[in-house]
């Protein structure tokens, strides 16, 4: 016990600077504290109590926070046996460490530091997409995991691996509840596959990372409008999602698209003189196209339309730009094959 004891005082040696940390740890620490009050600062908690986190990966996440020396081990809090010699070597049963929050600088208690956290001014837009991003990753995986349980479907760890790199891209466009769709289609279909004569229900499985990604090829080639899928009910959202919705108004229906406009606004990297220049162009070509084909009343209202589904005006003006060009020349095609047959 006595070097568990050291092991402890070494850490607690270490202070960290919490204004000098990423706005993406401030993030997950305010989540952290949320998701496990008061043990944060006080009591000591384990990864199983950090489920309220995110849907998936919590562990992950708090990894992430211990990698950055924000988080310290207390074995006085761990149950018995969570630390035991091998050899020479200390080693520990990592379900059972305990962590607390690492102390800050001098005088300043670990409450003054969760208080200061939730006074943060956040400027690194970037740095809080990716943990957008790497929080939407969680919450679709959560959902297709247990669909592929549903239907019984086994996937190995190069399979979540590809399916996660197809989302996270997904996610730069689509949202959380839109991909929640692509997953419940892709796992039914990949069920019904497994009835075929030649196929197996190993061998169907295994199509589900190339149906997903083929089947949004096709929903970016087509211009198909995803559904918006509802959150299941034994699927909260956690406290890192709550915390994107308090401060940055984003939850599983914002589209990728929206997040990164929000969180720009939010980090004051938004210029709206430059967007409205950026959409000066767009829109004006789709007026003069929408007047050209008598068009404009159907234009407007489609356009209002998008922007109630949840669309910012820029993927709402080329959806309709590029719905206006197909219908154009499949009209175009018409006539001339109509001039055809006449002649």
């Amino acid at each position: 016990m006595s070097v568990l004891a050291e092991y402890r005082r070494t850490q607690a040696c270490h202070v960290v600077d919490y204004s000098a940390i990423t706005d993406a740890q401030v993030l997950l620490l305010s989540a952290l504290d949320k998701a496990v009050t008061p043990r944060l600062t006080n009591a000591g908690f384990t990864l199983a109590d950090c489920r309220g986190l995110a849907p998936r990966y919590f562990d992950e996440f708090v990894e992430t926070l211990k990698s950055a020396g924000l988080l310290l081990e207390d074995p006085s809090k761990a149950k018995p046996g969570t630390y035991y010699w091998k050899g020479d070597e200390v080693w520990q049963i990592s379900a059972q460490v305990a962590y607390l929050l690492m102390p800050g600088s001098a005088g300043v208690n670990a409450n003054e530091v969760i208080r200061s956290l939730s006074a943060r001014v956040y400027t690194d837009r970037d740095g809080i997409f990716n943990l957008w991003l790497d929080y939407a990753v969680a919450d679709v995986m959560c959902y297709l995991g247990d669909q592929c349980k549903w239907y019984g479907h086994e996937l190995g760890e190069q399979e979540w691996d590809e399916i996660k790199s197809t989302l996270r891209a997904a996610l730069h466009t689509y949202s959380v509840s839109q991909l929640w769709f692509v997953a419940w289609k892709v796992v039914k279909d990949a069920a019904s596959l497994a009835s075929h004569q030649y196929y197996n229900r190993v061998k169907a499985a295994a199509t589900i990372p190339g149906k997903i990604r083929r089947y949004l090829e096709r929903v970016k080639r087509e211009s198909i409008e995803l559904r918006y899928w509802s959150r299941p009910e034994q699927q909260p959202g956690g406290t890192l999602g709550m915390l994107f919705d308090e401060v940055f108004d984003i939850d599983e229906d914002t589209s990728g698209v929206a997040a990164t406009l929000r969180i720009a606004r939010a980090t004051g990297q938004e210029h709206a003189d430059e967007i409205d220049a950026q959409l000066c162009a767009p829109i004006r070509d789709l007026m003069i196209d929408a007047l050209a084909l008598d068009a404009g009343t159907s234009v407007m209202l489609r356009f209002a339309e998008l922007i109630r589904a949840g669309y910012d005006v820029g993927c709402a003006v080329e959806e309709i730009g590029d719905s206006l060009q197909r219908e154009h020349a499949d009209d175009h095609s018409a006539q001339s094959s109509s001039a055809g047959q006449q002649s």
